[in-house]
C-alpha cells in the first residue's frame, strides 16, 4: 500500500502483534510487573527487583505512583548494604521506639530500623517515635543513601538547622538526583523516584576518612579529609559490574532456557554475559549489561541489560514505507513525518534473525528490501533503530515469517503446505492446531529461542465493497492484496465475497472467493431518480427496513438507469457513491434462486402463509413488499407468516438454502407483492430515547425527532404526524418498542420494560429482587447498554458486562435495568444502566384500566394513558393529570409518602394506615381537582395542585434511626 493513506487504516505506532508474538522478544530487563507502562525510571526499577532490593505486590504490580515508607526504605537499604541477600539481624531488648514493635503493620520492619539506626543512616522524629508508616522524601532519602555511601552526618553537616542544604548540595554532586533533575526534594518520594535514586548510590563511589594529628597553636589536633574509594556500592557489595557496547551476538541453550549475550565494547573487546531474560529485542544497540563479576567462568550472569543511546523510531510494515527510486537518497517520508538515514538507502542494513553459528543477524540494505518497484518483505513488521542516539536510523530489524495450510495433522506431529512435517513437541505451535489451517510459521532460524513458532492467523468473511490499486475495503476496514493473494488466482475485485480470508499484519495472503452475495446486499429503488447539481440521487429500501437517499456512482461516465420498484444489489465506491446492479438468480450462492414464485399456505387446514414454491418461509428471512401501489416496506418471515398466502399475489424474488435437518428449504429473502393496503409493522424494534425535538416536516405538520440507542448503536428517525397518543412515550430517557412505516418513520411508540434489579445473571437466565422465578432469554433477546442519569447509551458492551445489582444494607435491592417478558416469562428485552443503577423516571404505563392492573406493575412512579382508567369511578380527571406511586411493603407497617420539588422543598407528605406485606400504591391527582377521595383498592388517593416543574419521590416506613426507604422516584407536571 505505497503512498496511499486511508482514515480507517493508521499502521504507525502500531504494535502488530505478529511481530511481537514471532519474534520472542522483550525490551529492557523485564521484570515484567503487570502495570510497567506506568513505570518512568524502568531501567532503575529493574536493576533494583533484579538485585533483590525491592519486589512487587501480590497481584504482580509494582504500583509505581504509590509512595515509599520510612519502614520500606530501611530494608532495601540494609538488603543493598548486604548484596541482596536478607540480612541476619536481631533486636533490642528495650525497643528504641515506642510506635514500631507493637504497631501490627510496622512490627515486621524493627530489625531492619534498628540496623539503620545504630549505622547512623536513619533517625526518630522525635518523642521516641519512628513514623514507620510515613512518607520519605528525596532530601531524607539522601542523607540514608550518602551515610551509606561512607559519609559521616557529623563530619558533614547532615544534622542541625541546614541538614537539608547540605545533603542536597552533596547528592547532586555525586549523582543520587541523575535523571530526576526538578525533583521537589521536600515532598513524599514514589516508589518510582525511590528506585531511581538507590540505583544511582550504588552506581556511586564509596568514601572514608584519613585523619591526621597536626600541630596548631602549640596543641595537636586532629584534622579529617574525605577520601574517595576506587569502589561503587555495586562493586562493593554485589561484585557486580556495568559495561557498555554494541550488543552484537547471541545463542540460546534449550536445555537452560537460557541466552549468551556477547557486547562488543570495541573491536578488540567483548563481554559474554547470560540470562533466563529475552534481550534480543536489544540486538546491533548500544546497550548497558550490569552484570555479577564474581560468576565462576568466562560468561558472567546478568543482572540485566538495558538500551542506553538507542532508540526505536517508527515501527510498520515494509509495505508502508514510500516507494525509494534514489540509492543515494538519505530521507524518506511515512505518513507526513521525515525519517533521516544516517546512511545512503543503499548503505542503511536490514537486520533479520538467520542461523549463522552464533551470530543471529545478517544484513540487506533498505533499497536491496524496498527500492524501486519491489517490496521484499511487504506484509512483514520492522523496527527502525537510532542506534547512537543522533536522532537518524542507523539500521531496520525484521523477523521474516510465511502463510502456511495445515494439510494434515495427528496427535504427534503435523505437515504444512510447504510440504514440511514437525513435530509437535520440538516446536512451539498452539493447542488445537488442525487440518485446513492457516498458521503464520517463523522458522527457527529466525526467532530468538531456535525454535519452529507457528501461530494460527486471523481469518475475516465479508464482500470487497471499494478497492484502490492493491487495496480493497472489507467489513469497515482496508486491507492490501499480498503478492500471494493473486498467485492462487483470485482478483479481488469488487462485489467478491471472501470467505475464510486470510489476514496477517493489515494484508491478505489466501482467501476463497466467490460470487456470492448476502442478503444484506439487496434494496429496492422507491424513487425516481434526481439530479442535484450534477449528482444523481435515489430512495433506496434497504434490507433492514430503513429508507435512505443516496448519492449514485456514474458508469462509464453516464447516469444509471434505474427503475421504481424493482429490486437490485449494491456496491459502494471509497466516496460513498452506490452502484446498483439488477438482481440476478446467477451465482448468488444460494440453492436456490429464483425471479418468481407462488407463496403457499402452511397446511390445509391454516390459510397462513408459510412456503414459496416448496420452500418454508424462515422466521428471521428478509422479506421486501410491495402494497398499496407504490408503498414499500421489509417485514421478517415470522410476520409474513401471520398474514394469508392469498395477500401475496406475486413473488418476483427469493432466495432459499437447503435444510439438512428438515429435509424442507428455508427462504432467507423474497421481494413480493401484496394486495393488502396496509401492512402493519409486525417487526418490533426497541431503544432508548435519548434525544426527542418537537419539530414540523415538509408539509408543516408536527413531527418529532427523535434518537435512540439501540442493540445495533444509535438511530435517527422521524415520526409520521404527531395525531393522538401513540407517540406520546418517545420522551427522552424512555424505553420504547416502536413500529416503522413504509417510508422508515415511527408510527407507533409505546413504553415498555419494568425497572428490575437483577439477583442472577449466569448467561441464559437471570432472576429479579421479588421474583424467584427464572426467566430463560428468548432467542432474540436484544441487550442495550445505557447510562441513564446522563440520558445517553454505551458502546463496545456485551451481556458478559451485566452485573447484579447491588445487596442493600437494609431495604430493598435498586433496580439496575429495564426487563421486558414475552407472555411466557422469557426475558425479550435487557437495557442495562452502566452504572449499575436505573434513575427512576415518570414512565407512562399502558394498559392499565383497575387497581388490579396497578397491583401486578413492577414498583415505579407512573402516568397511566389509557382513558379507561379514569373512567373506572375511582380516579378524578384525565388518566395523564393522576400519578401512581407504586410500591411492594416488605413488612406489615405504615408507609409515608413524601414529595419534594426541584428546589428540595416539601410539597406534600401523607401516611398511610398499616399496610400487609405486598404491593400497595399512592394515587394522586396532580391538577388539584376536587374528588371525594374514594378508597382506591389497598391505596389511598389524593388530589393536590403541583406547579409545573419535576418533583421527586420517596416513599419510607418506620421513625427516627429506624426509617427505611421502599422506594424512590420522580415525575414532572
Amino acid at each position: 500500500m505505497r503512498n496511499k493513506e486511508f482514515p480507517q487504516k493508521k499502521v504507525l505506532s502500531l504494535v502488530l502483534c505478529v511481530a511481537v508474538m514471532l519474534s520472542v522478544m522483550v525490551m529492557g530487563a523485564g521484570a515484567a510487573f503487570s502495570d510497567q507502562d506506568k513505570i518512568e525510571n524502568k531501567e532503575a526499577v529493574d536493576m533494583c527487583a533484579a538485585l533483590n532490593i525491592i519486589g512487587g505486590y501480590p497481584d504482580g504490580s509494582y504500583k509505581p505512583e504509590g509512595n515509599i515508607k520510612r519502614s520500606e526504605i530501611c530494608k532495601m537499604i540494609c538488603v543493598a548494604l548486604n548484596g541482596g541477600e536478607e540480612p541476619t539481624l536481631g533486636t533490642p531488648a528495650t525497643p528504641t521506639f515506642s510506635d514500631v514493635r507493637n504497631t501490627p503493620n510496622a512490627a515486621w520492619a524493627e530489625k531492619y530500623i534498628e540496623s539503620c539506626v545504630s549505622q547512623g543512616i536513619v533517625s526518630g522524629v522525635g518523642g521516641g517515635r519512628f513514623s514507620p508508616n510515613g512518607n520519605v522524601t528525596a532530601s531524607q532519602l539522601s542523607k540514608m543513601l550518602l551515610v551509606s555511601l561512607g559519609y559521616d552526618s557529623d563530619i558533614e553537616g547532615y544534622t542541625g538547622n541546614a541538614w537539608d542544604m547540605n545533603v542536597n548540595v552533596r547528592a547532586t554532586q555525586v549523582g543520587l538526583y541523575k535523571g530526576l533533575e526538578g525533583v521537589d526534594v521536600s515532598a513524599a518520594l514514589t516508589r518510582d523516584t525511590a528506585a531511581q535514586m538507590v540505583w544511582n548510590a550504588l552506581q556511586a563511589k564509596e568514601v572514608g576518612y584519613e585523619y591526621t594529628l597536626v600541630s596548631e597553636n602549640g596543641q595537636l589536633v586532629s584534622k579529617t579529609e574525605l577520601v574517595p574509594k576506587a569502589t561503587t556500592l555495586l562493586e562493593s557489595k554485589y561484585e557486580g559490574k556495568i559495561v557498555e557496547g554494541t550488543l552484537s551476538q547471541f545463542s540460546y541453550n534449550t536445555n537452560k532456557e537460557e541466552w549468551t549475550y556477547e557486547i562488543a565494547v570495541s573491536t578488540s573487546d567483548t563481554v559474554q554475559v547470560k540470562s533466563t531474560q529475552d534481550f534480543t529485542a536489544l540486538m546491533g544497540q548500544i546497550v548497558k549489561a550490569v552484570y555479577d563479576n564474581n560468576t565462576t567462568g568466562k560468561i558472567k550472569d546478568a543482572y540485566g541489560i538495558f538500551a542506553t543511546d538507542s532508540e526505536v523510531v517508527l515501527t510498520a510494515r515494509f509495505g508502508d514505507l514510500p516507494k525509494m527510486t534514489t540509492a543515494t537518497d538519505t530521507s524518506f517520508k511515512v505518513d507526513g513525518v521525515t525519517y533521516k538515514l544516517d546512511k545512503a538507502l543503499n548503505e542503511t542494513p536490514v537486520m533479520q534473525f538467520t542461523a549463522n553459528n552464533n551470530t543471529k543477524y545478517e544484513a540487506e540494505t533498505l533499497y536491496a528490501v524496498a527500492g524501486g518497484d519491489t517490496v521484499k518483505y511487504d506484509a512483514q513488521t520492522f523496527t527502525a533503530v537510532d542506534k547512537d542516539g543522533n536522532g537518524k536510523i542507523d539500521f531496520f530489524s525484521v523477523a521474516p515469517f510465511q502463510v502456511l495450510k495445515v494439510n494434515y495433522v495427528n496427535k504427534t506431529e503435523f505437515r504444512l503446505s510447504n510440504n514440511m512435517k514437525y513435530t509437535i513437541e520440538d516446536v512451539n505451535v498452539y493447542d488445537g492446531i488442525a487440518k485446513d489451517d492457516y498458521v503464520v510459521y517463523t522458522a527457527a532460524a529466525n526467532t530468538a529461542t531456535d525454535t519452529d513458532t507457528f501461530v494460527k492467523a486471523d481469518m475475516i468473511s465479508g464482500k470487497i465493497t471499494q478497492k484502490d490499486g492493491n487495496d480493497v475495503y472489507v467489513d469497515g476496514n482496508w486491507y492490501t492484496l499480498d503478492a500471494s493473494y493473486k498467485d492462487e488466482g483470485n482478483t479481488g475485485s469488487v462485489g467478491t465475497v471472501l470467505a475464510d480470508a486470510v489476514v496477517v499484519n493489515g494484508y491478505l495472503f489466501y482467501a476463497d472467493e466467490s460470487g456470492a452475495t448476502n442478503v444484506e446486499d439487496y434494496v429496492v429503488v422507491v424513487s425516481d431518480v434526481e439530479s442535484s447539481f450534477g449528482q444523481d440521487q435515489v430512495k433506496l429500501l434497504f434490507s433492514d427496513g430503513t429508507k435512505k437517499v443516496v448519492d449514485l456512482a456514474k458508469v462509464g461516465g453516464e447516469s444509471q438507469s434505474l427503475t421504481v420498484g424493482s429490486l437490485y444489489t449494491y456496491d459502494t465506491n471509497k466516496d460513498g457513491e452506490y452502484t446498483l446492479t439488477t438482481a440476478s438468480v446467477v451465482g448468488t450462492g444460494f440453492d436456490k434462486a429464483a425471479n418468481n414464485g407462488q407463496v403457499k399456505a402452511q397446511s390445509s387446514s391454516s390459510s397462513k402463509a408459510g412456503y414459496i414454491d416448496n420452500y418454508a418461509i424462515a422466521d428471521d428471512a428478509v422479506i421486501f413488499v410491495k402494497y398499496n401501489t407504490n408503498d414499500y416496506k421489509v417485514i421478517s418471515g415470522a410476520t409474513m407468516k401471520t398474514m394469508t398466502a392469498t395477500q401475496f399475489t406475486a413473488v418476483s424474488f427469493y432466495l432459499a438454502t437447503d435444510n439438512s435437518n428438515t429435509g424442507v428449504g428455508d427462504v432467507n429473502m423474497a421481494y413480493v407483492t401484496s394486495n393488502a393496503t396496509t401492512i402493519k409493522g409486525g417487526d418490533t424494534f426497541y431503544g432508548f430515547v435519548t434525544s426527542s425535538i418537537e419539530t414540523e416536516n415538509e408539509d408543516g405538520d408536527k413531527i418529532l425527532s427523535v434518537t435512540l440507542w439501540t442493540a445495533e448503536g444509535e438511530k435517527k428517525l422521524n415520526t409520521v404526524k404527531v395525531t393522538g397518543s401513540s407517540l406520546d412515550a418517545l420522551t427522552t430517557g424512555a424505553v420504547v418498542s416502536y413500529d416503522l412505516d413504509s417510508d422508515g418513520n415511527i408510527d407507533t411508540a409505546e413504553a415498555v420494560g419494568e425497572p428490575a434489579a437483577i439477583t442472577s445473571w449466569d448467561g441464559n437466565a437471570m432472576t429479579f429482587a421479588g421474583d424467584a422465578k427464572r426467566h430463560e432469554m428468548s432467542d432474540d433477546v436484544e441487550y442495550i447498554f445505557i447510562d441513564d442519569s446522563e440520558d445517553v447509551g454505551a458502546d463496545g458492551l456485551t451481556s458478559k458486562d451485566i452485573a447484579l445489582a447491588d445487596e442493600p444494607s437494609e431495604g430493598a435491592f435498586t433496580s439496575n435495568a429495564y426487563i421486558l417478558t414475552d407472555d411466557s416469562g422469557d426475558v425479550v428485552l435487557v437495557v442495562y444502566d452502566v452504572d449499575n443503577e436505573v434513575d427512576a423516571k415518570e414512565t407512562f404505563l399502558t394498559g392499565i384500566k383497575s387497581d388490579q392492573d396497578v397491583k401486578n406493575a413492577a414498583d415505579g412512579v407512573y402516568t397511566p394513558t389509557e382513558k379507561e382508567f379514569a373512567a373506572s369511578g375511582n380516579i378524578t380527571g384525565e388518566a395523564q393529570d393522576n400519578r401512581i406511586i407504586k410500591f411492594s411493603a416488605p413488612e406489615e407497617a405504615t408507609y409515608t409518602l413524601t414529595i419534594v420539588n426541584s428546589e428540595g422543598e416539601q410539597v406534600y407528605t401523607e401516611t398511610s394506615g398499616k399496610m400487609e406485606v405486598g404491593p400497595h400504591f399512592f394515587y394522586i391527582c396532580v391538577n388539584g381537582a376536587s374528588t371525594s377521595a374514594p378508597n382506591a383498592g389497598d391505596g389511598t388517593y389524593k388530589t393536590e395542585s403541583f406547579a409545573k416543574g419535576s418533583y421527586n419521590v420517596t416513599v419510607t416506613t418506620g421513625t427516627g434511626d429506624n426509617v427505611k426507604t421502599v422506594l424512590t422516584g420522580s415525575f414532572t407536571v
